[in-house]
C-alpha cells in the first residue's frame, strides 16, 4: 500500500475509492497493511482513507489521544470533508 501513499503538508494517508467517506484508523504499532484486504473490498463502494497517524514524528511528551485526535481533525478539515465514517483497529 506504500506505493499509493500521498503526502500533503503533515498529512501521509492513501486513498480510494468514491462515494461516502470511510476513515480506518491503525493502531499504535499499526501500519497501513493492516488494512490491505479491507481496504480494497471497502473501497469498491466508499471512498476509502487510511491516514499515518504521526505516532513516530511526534514529540513523545505530545503524542497521546488527545494530540492524535487533533491531528485527525485537522486531517478532517484540510480534506473539506463535513462527514466521516471512522473504523479503527488496534
Amino acid at each position: 500500500m506504500q506505493e499509493g501513499l500521498r503526502e500533503e503538508g503533515e498529512f501521509r494517508y492513501v486513498e480510494a475509492g468514491e462515494g461516502p467517506v470511510v476513515v480506518f484508523l491503525h493502531g499504535l504499532f499499526g501500519a497501513l497493511s493492516n488494512f490491505e484486504e479491507t481496504f480494497a473490498h471497502f473501497s469498491k463502494r466508499y471512498r476509502v482513507v487510511i491516514p499515518m497517524l504521526p505516532l513516530y514524528t511526534m514529540p513523545m511528551l505530545n503524542t497521546n489521544v488527545g494530540a492524535l485526535a487533533e491531528h485527525l481533525h485537522r486531517f478532517i478539515l484540510y480534506k473539506g470533508w463535513d462527514q466521516v465514517t471512522l473504523l479503527g483497529n488496534s
